[in-house]
Order: C-alpha cells, then structure tokens, then sequence
C-alpha cells in the first residue's frame, strides 16, 4: 500500500506524510497525480496496467507497479488545487 499527500508546483511534486513510498519529490511529468489537479475531481484507475493512458507511466511500469489509483484533489481556500 502507499498513500501520501502530493503537492504540486509548476515543476515537482513535493510528497509529504508519505506512506510506503520513499521519494521526497518526482518531477511533474511523471505519475498520476498531476492529472487528478488539472482536472480538480476525483479520479479512480480501477487497473492502471490494463487502461493505456496510464500503463506505460514510469510509476505503473516501474518496480513499484501502482495498479490502483484514487486520487481527491485538495483545494486551497480559493479553490486552487495545490495538492492531491
């Protein structure tokens, strides 16, 4: 299992309260997280490997294989999604 808070700049992802997961930071381009900010809802990969947007990303084919995915935007006062 692996779950943290996720926030995102312009460039990195900043991983905080980290569960199972050993990384501080992952540049923007890579994961799942970015896409659940753009789209400011809940996004739900039931089977990452078997849906083809998400099978070839380097954290569903890499040695950590993320198989699921949910991810809850977390929006700022204003209503920025700044973290995941």
């Amino acid at each position: 299992p692996i779950a943290c808070i996720n926030f995102i700049d312009e460039n990195r992802q900043w991983l905080k309260a980290t569960v199972g997961w050993n990384f501080t930071e992952l540049s923007r381009n890579i994961g799942i997280c970015p896409t659940c900010i753009q789209q400011q809802e809940v996004l739900i990969v039931s089977d990452t490997l078997a849906d083809s947007q998400w099978k070839t990303n380097p954290v569903v084919a890499s040695p950590f294989c993320v198989r699921f995915y949910a991810g809850v935007p977390l929006l700022s006062p204003e209503g920025q999604a700044i973290a995941t």
